[in-house]
């Protein structure tokens, strides 16, 4: 016997939105500077070289280490936020289509798991987007491009982030520090847009679920079951 999908009630999403939105702008605001960081870098490896850089700790160092940091601690507000709005947007979904596609704990767990996390969230959302534009009856609208280019930014910015890393840790030449300050710049290449269709999806989801599922969805007060 199947067992009963799990019943959420309606949240609104939209403060949290506004919050992530804002974290998600910070996100992009310190990924430009961190672009330009790097892009300077790259001109003071040439300069110096290895050796200097590496042992007397060039100037361009701790800009670079400062852009770096508060870029990290952006991603991590920015993240934090943008998991809690897609908890609640995934919860909404689920109230007026109970059982459908990914439970709201895996629509943010799957990005934890190595390889599923490479189309799982993905697919999460998706579901999400379907019934917040058509209710139950969602299953085969197309989603918009946009989507499909966020989520190969996300993944391009994921590689770039891994190979930055790994070299980091093995760099033994001036042509290495290039690479990583090289990779460094690419990744805020790409976080640019990255953030841009973020905050338009987010946007968009929010304003969906606003406009078509808040005068369907079940209220706590209405629903037997709460999570």
């Amino acid at each position: 016997m199947a067992k009963p999908a799990k019943l959420y009630t309606w949240r609104d999403p939209a403060p949290l939105a506004r919050v992530a939105v804002y974290w998600v702008y910070a996100d992009l605001a310190f990924a430009a500077l961190s672009l330009l960081v790097s892009v300077w870098a790259m001109g003071e490896i040439s300069a110096y070289g290895f050796d200097e850089s590496a042992e007397l700790g060039l100037m361009s160092d701790l800009p670079a280490w400062l852009a770096n940091a508060a870029e990290f601690l952006a991603l991590l507000g920015a993240a934090f936020c943008s998991l809690k709005w897609t908890y609640r947007v995934s919860r909404n979904a689920h109230a007026v289509a109970p059982g459908m596609g990914t439970p709201p704990p895996w629509a943010i767990g799957w990005y934890f798991v190595p390889v599923a996390s490479l189309w799982k969230p993905l697919a999460a959302l998706v579901d999400i987007w379907r019934v917040s534009r058509a209710g139950k009856a969602g299953s085969m609208t197309p989603i918009p491009a946009f989507m499909k280019w966020w989520w190969g930014l996300w993944v391009a910015s994921s590689v770039i982030v891994n190979l930055s890393f790994r070299l980091s840790l093995q760099a033994e030449t001036t042509g290495d520090l290039h690479t990583v300050s090289l990779l460094d710049a690419l990744y805020g290449l790409v976080c640019i847009p990255l953030d841009l269709l973020f905050i338009r999806l987010i946007q968009q989801i929010t304003a969906l679920q606003v406009a078509n599922l808040e005068p369907i969805a079940p209220r706590a007060s209405t629903a037997p079951v709460v999570s």
